[in-house]
């Protein structure tokens, strides 16, 4: 039996909702995310990823990003990013998901952002 390599805690708050991924996001593991982008939908808020913990970035993990970027733009609202490894940064960067998205060193500077 195959252990889960990604860990996910969602934070929800009246302004925004930070979703912290801990391990690898991969096909694998995609699934753990996608309920936290739906209960997101209808709910006009931003979304903080966290990714100060995360190892490893497929294209599966980019597509989940541009989802939540799809959901969140449709309602107003933002995502952002915080303190990915160097190498997913590269692939966000290459992606082109840094033009469209902030990415910021820290979460407490994110969310001083959008309070």
């Amino acid at each position: 039996m195959r252990r889960n390599l990604l860990t996910v805690l969602a934070q929800e708050h009246d302004r925004f909702t930070v979703i912290t991924l801990s391990g690898e996001l991969d096909l694998s593991t995609a699934d753990l995310v996608r309920p936290h982008l739906d209960s997101a939908k209808g709910r006009p808020a931003h979304l903080v990823f966290d990714l100060t913990q995360l190892e490893f970035m497929d294209s599966s993990g980019l597509h989940l990003l541009a989802r939540a970027y799809s959901i969140t733009r449709a309602q107003g609202a933002v995502v952002v990013m915080v303190a990915p490894a160097d190498r997913i940064h590269r692939v966000l960067e290459v992606a082109g998901f840094t033009r469209e998205m902030a990415v910021y060193p820290t979460l407490e500077l994110a969310l001083a952002t959008l309070r």
